[in-house]
């Protein structure tokens, strides 16, 4: 049986609407939930949907302290949010004066001009030397091993009532203290201690951010299934 011309056109667009379109493959819109705020310009915040990580990566520290970081801003609520982390790879120092780099899990008032001055912030994290956890000026951290690249960062608030934990390398370090406090961001970010000069790279992978045990919390959980970041 012959085609007619227009039969010919339709089944040619039928097979071209089957296998090239706009917006294929894309599965679900993404919602926005990680700001990110950027003092190093060689800075890398980005979601691989494939691998479901978020990855933080910076080449050098110059000056030192906070370089970048992924946040959730102005939030409420009683929670319970752990982060598995992978992949934490650091210069060890070259010199007697440079810094040591980190990667951690803070909840911090970001209207405090100098975070230093924050009494209250709450970290979780890992550095070329430590593991560690702190609440305002009072911390738990141990030594850490080369080896030790993964685990995983807790941060919970109840009340007054705030947990800092990282578990790593079979090592656990553990804060918690009762204070009140006015969060108002959930954040990763890389730096260096003492804003101090890191020659190399630091990075991080995030495998997952999962909030449970909630009670007004505002907070959202993040998989990573798709880029997530929006630019403020």
């Amino acid at each position: 049986m012959k085609l007619k011309f227009a039969q010919v056109v339709l089944l040619s667009g039928l097979i071209l609407g089957l296998f090239s379109c706009d917006g294929c493959n894309q599965g679900e819109p993404c919602d926005s939930i990680w700001g990110i705020e950027m003092a190093n310009p060689s800075m890398i915040i980005e979601v691989d949907s494939v691998n479901k990580t978020l990855s933080l990566q910076v080449a050098n520290m110059n000056p030192g302290g906070v370089q970048g970081e992924a946040y959730q801003a102005y939030f409420s609520g009683d929670f319970n949010v752990q982060a598995p982390f992978s992949n934490f790879v650091c210069p060890s120092s070259p010199c007697g004066t440079c810094g040591r780099p980190y990667a951690e899990m803070v909840m911090y008032n970001s209207e405090t001009p100098d975070t230093i001055q924050d009494t209250t912030i709450v970290r979780a994290g890992i550095s070329s030397t430590h593991i560690y956890s702190y609440i305002g000026l009072q911390k738990d951290q141990k030594i850490r091993l080369a080896t030790t690249t993964s685990g995983v960062f807790r941060i919970q608030k109840i009340g007054s009532s705030l947990l800092s934990q990282v578990i790593a390398g079979g090592d656990t370090v553990t804060m918690n203290i009762a204070m009140p406090m006015n969060p108002i961001r959930f954040a990763f970010r890389l730096g260096s201690f003492n804003d101090s000069l890191v020659v190399g790279t630091t990075a991080i992978k995030i495998n997952a951010f999962n909030v449970s045990g909630t009670s007004g919390a505002t907070l959202f959980s993040d998989e990573f299934k798709c880029n997530s970041i929006y630019i403020p």
